[in-house]
């Protein structure tokens, strides 16, 4: 999910793009624990659920494609009771 190599992964922990993908999981697995404070949960939805409001894409799918911003509101707005 994170667009690099396998082998990136255990070669080249500091490649940027690597990198980048890791930060930005980490800044919504924490809003997502903010909602559901039982990491497990967080995380399980993090890269499983389905979230009808981006196409049914999982976060771990948006954020792969840059949309870390629109998920962290998302999931602030359904935190406040919001339904989306």
């Amino acid at each position: 999910m994170a667009g690099v190599q396998r082998a990136t992964v255990s070669a080249a922990l500091g490649n940027s793009k690597l990198q980048k993908f890791m930060r930005d999981a980490r800044r919504v697995i924490s809003a997502a624990m903010e909602v559901q404070p039982d990491r497990s949960h967080a995380l399980y939805w993090f890269r499983n659920a389905p979230i009808p409001e981006f196409s049914h894409r999982t976060a771990e799918q948006l954020v792969s494609r840059g949309k870390v911003d629109a998920i962290i509101s998302y999931l602030e707005s359904t935190g406040s009771g919001s339904t989306g």
